[in-house]
């Protein structure tokens, strides 16, 4: 039997085994896409049945997978070695990997490409956050909790976690920028003192 339908065959034959334990439909599909990517990395390489898989070859796996966060590289490592004992690979039990912490790289965008964004923020509240995130680099929790005397030129009050407070003095650039919501803020009802009108911690419009 070719290498592919030997893993398909007995990932069916896992899925099913994990279906009989009555696991919840969406623990289920989280089995099911393990298994395809591993699979799929499985006939990619030319790996053997997977009752004859050597340690080598699971680190070549895991190794392959240290892009991803740490709990989906736990995820990944997890669930293809319990797959493997229950397949009958003797070798995979009690191997264990010291995952690795992901740490993303960060792409960041030039002035003009953040110039461009807030551009293109139709509604003047949206318009305004982008503002105040590209000026100030501030947290989400930060901006929604901003009231409106925290924002007086020519600095910005924020209030951070465990209510430590900082001042940041902004130039005139960033008035300027921040003046046509202001404005707009100005011919709306008052009818709260927060800068931002909050729905679940994220801002929508007035």
């Amino acid at each position: 039997m070719p290498r592919a339908d030997i893993w398909k065959r007995k990932a069916d034959e896992y899925l099913a085994y994990k279906m009989d334990q009555m696991l919840s439909t969406k623990t289920i599909s989280i089995y099911r896409s393990v298994l395809q990517q591993s699979r799929s990395f499985a006939i990619r390489m030319g790996w053997p049945a997977p009752k004859l898989l050597s340690r080598g070859q699971l680190r070549e796996y895991y190794e392959s997978i240290q892009h991803h966060a740490t709990s989906t590289q736990q995820l990944y490592v997890g669930t293809l070695i319990e797959f493997l004992v229950w397949s009958g690979n003797e070798q995979m039990r009690g191997v264990s990997f010291g995952i690795t912490v992901c740490r993303s790289r960060v792409n960041w965008l030039t002035p003009e490409e953040v110039g461009t964004l807030i551009e293109m923020a139709e509604h003047p509240q949206l318009r305004a956050a982008l503002v105040i995130f590209a000026y100030t680099g501030i947290r989400v929790g930060e901006l929604v909790r901003l009231r409106r005397s925290d924002v007086k030129n020519p600095s910005m009050t924020i209030k951070g976690k465990g209510r430590k407070e900082r001042v940041i003095p902004l130039d005139q650039e960033f008035w300027d920028a921040l003046r046509p919501y202001t404005l707009w803020l100005e011919n709306q009802p008052r009818t709260e003192h927060y800068l931002f009108h909050v729905y679940r911690g994220v801002p929508r419009p007035y």
